[in-house]
């Protein structure tokens, strides 16, 4: 996705989640290490990008826990989830026999049903039919909660995308012309 980005013309900042890649330290973080680095990376990227004005957060899988923490704590030009993390509680419904709720599992850190409520910028969430992590109705969720100028793009036969086939897999064509026909068309600003 970085790569396709890029070619496509948008300047990419990544990073590794603390314990994850080649981030320091190599421990696991807790959920308010977590919530206080993506919230950090979002205050520092306006230090490093070109046009701050324009930032876009793009999140993909369990990316969407730290793009909505950023997004809420200080908003973004737009924000793009592609296959996105929901919530635990849903997650729980989803992939096994267990129903638990949301402060059970995570002190309620990861509920991004909830968690968008607090972010009224221009929001365009994209799933599979065929995403069993996230499945339609849960991040369907999210975008009836989000206050803002949104879209939803549902892909027919698309899995979740990280080991098979996902959302830029099924046409890159496609996926950047919805891209910029969502911000064309909610966030002229950010192009």
């Amino acid at each position: 996705r970085v790569r396709f980005l890029h070619q496509t013309g948008f300047n990419v900042l990544v990073w590794d989640y603390r314990g994850y890649g080649k981030s320091l330290p190599d421990t696991s973080p807790t959920a308010e290490q977590f919530m206080a680095d993506a919230r950090q990376i979002r205050a520092w990227a306006d230090t490093v990008v070109p046009d701050p004005d324009k930032l876009i957060l793009y999140a993909n899988s369990l990316g969407g826990i730290p793009a909505a923490e950023m997004a809420v704590a200080q908003a973004p030009c737009a924000l793009i989830w592609e296959a996105a993390f929901t919530s635990m509680s849903a997650i729980s419904q989803s992939n096994s026999t267990l129903s638990m709720g949301e402060t059970f599992l995570s002190s309620g850190h990861f509920n991004n049903i909830e968690k968008i409520k607090g972010y009224d910028g221009p929001f365009f969430a994209m799933v599979g039919d065929q995403d069993i992590k996230f499945p339609v109705e849960h991040v369907q969720q999210v975008v009836d909660n989000a206050p803002g100028p949104k879209d939803f793009w549902i892909l027919e036969g698309i899995n979740h995308g990280i080991a098979n086939g996902g959302v830029p897999e099924a046409g890159l064509t496609v996926y950047v012309d919805r891209i910029y026909g969502f911000l064309e068309a909610h966030a002229s600003g950010c192009l």
